[in-house]
């Protein structure tokens, strides 16, 4: 089974050059893009991440938390294209998408996930229990992981559809999602068998010199599992796509990976 793989680019901001890049980049203010991977094949429909929140409300409290980061570590609402329009360009309606896989937990990649009330939702097991029963101090406010909205559809109407996924799990036929932590407890990779090979997404690596030079991102809660993380992505991946890098798109025209 060979998918195809298209990247959608649903919000931009300003990112402080420290959360992209460990202990450097003090000076500088990057680009800040955020993405939804649109995957196709075999009659499937399949969403990695469902973008930022919809609500003013619930993108305060996002803001809030990333601020808590950088005085300018935020997204303003005039930059958000909200994932159903976005995919509304190429004929994906919300119903369609059968399956969502959310390797980045906090409240930019899981904002909507009631928008697709048809969809099986995978998500990482550890991350999840970290969120319900937290042993540490978390350096996301609880707002920042999942918006009341999302959290209460996942515990009522969707909780019958939400697979918790460990240490690594074929979710579906050529497509597998492993846990790769360091970002968050709940950061996962996920691996996609397309006609150019295996292309993996992992929540580990924001930028194309996280993984090229081997430089760790800034916003980390366990720099070990950053190395672990590329050893493991290295051994899997032809190709590896950032989540925060428009140079995605010179790479790839129109955010076409395969």
């Amino acid at each position: 089974m060979n998918y195809r793989l298209r990247a959608f680019k649903i919000a931009e901001g300003l990112c402080p050059g420290p959360l992209n890049y460990y202990m450097s980049h003090w000076d500088t203010m990057d680009d800040g893009p955020h993405f939804t991977w649109l995957v196709q094949g075999g009659e499937r429909t399949i969403l990695i991440n469902t973008g930022l929140p919809q609500k003013p409300e619930d993108l305060d409290n996002l803001n809030s938390a990333s601020l808590a980061f950088h005085p300018k570590n935020e997204l303003p609402a005039d930059q958000i294209w909200p994932q159903q329009k976005v995919l509304a360009e190429v004929g994906v309606k919300p119903e369609d998408v059968d399956t969502v896989l959310i390797i980045s937990m906090g409240a930019y990649a899981t904002g909507n996930i009631e928008l697709f009330r048809n969809a099986q939702i995978y998500l990482s097991r550890t991350g999840w229990v970290d969120f319900l029963a937290p042993k540490r101090p978390s350096l996301v406010a609880r707002g920042g992981v999942f918006t009341p909205s999302t959290l209460t559809y996942l515990i009522t109407e969707a909780w019958e559809r939400l697979h918790l996924v460990g240490n690594e799990e074929e979710v579906l036929e050529g497509i597998k999602m492993f846990w790769v932590g360091c970002h968050h407890r709940g950061s996962m990779a996920v691996s996609i068998q397309t006609a150019k090979g295996r292309v993996v997404l992992s929540d580990s690596i924001f930028r194309y010199e996280n993984f090229e030079q081997s430089v760790p991102i800034g916003v980390l809660e366990n720099l070990f599992e950053f190395y672990d993380a590329l050893d493991r992505v290295r051994k899997e991946a032809d190709i590896v796509i950032p989540t925060h890098d428009n140079r995605l798109y010179v790479r790839f025209p129109n955010g076409i990976i395969a």
